[in-house]
């Protein structure tokens, strides 16, 4: 398996929810950005699109209008305590970020891996190590702590950002990745 690389934000630690110290002034930043910042349930992604070989992701407005409406949650909304993830990609198609499937579903495949503890540790990337001369791990127990099937949320943009406002959502992209946890 090909090394994992998780970049930490503001040089912490990726902690488990249930000890991860937040308080209010965290959870306030900069500004509002043009587009609210929505995100989806890992359980829902993984409900969704998990063990599919080629998932067909669905658009941000599959997810606005369909019963999965309720499971899509403005950032602002989003409980105390959640572990937010966002996930950066190499877009693979012009007219959608995957229009194979492939990346998610190796991201999702990983992700349930480290969520059941079926990866005993991850450590940080040994670039990354020598670039910012800090090193991490993380173990089975504290992955499956931080993601909690009930209070995990993921921003993708194939499915978080309306296409009819691509310009808005690029330019909110600094802001999102303030607001979550970690990035994958």
């Amino acid at each position: 398996m090909p090394l994992l690389n998780i970049f930490k934000l503001k040089n912490a630690k990726i902690a488990p929810s249930s000890t991860a110290q937040k308080n209010e002034d965290q959870r306030v930043v900069g500004f509002d950005p043009p587009l609210p910042m929505k995100l989806l349930k890992l359980q829902t992604v993984l409900k969704l699109y998990g063990g599919q070989r080629h998932p067909r992701l669905k658009s941000y407005d599959y997810f606005s209008y369909s019963k999965y409406q309720k499971e899509f949650v403005e950032w602002k909304y989003v409980p105390k305590g959640s572990t937010t993830i966002y996930i950066s990609h190499e877009p693979a198609g012009r007219s959608h970020p995957d229009p194979e499937g492939t990346q998610m579903y190796h991201l999702l495949l990983m992700l349930e891996r480290l969520q059941k503890g079926k990866i005993s540790r991850t450590d940080m990337d040994s670039f990354h190590t020598l670039a910012y001369n800090h090193n991490f791990t993380t173990t089975a127990k504290e992955w499956s702590a931080l993601l909690a099937p009930e209070k995990t949320y993921i921003w993708y943009d194939g499915f978080c950002m309306p296409s009819s406002r691509l310009e808005d959502g690029f330019r909110s992209i600094p802001e999102y990745i303030k607001r979550c946890d970690f990035m994958i």
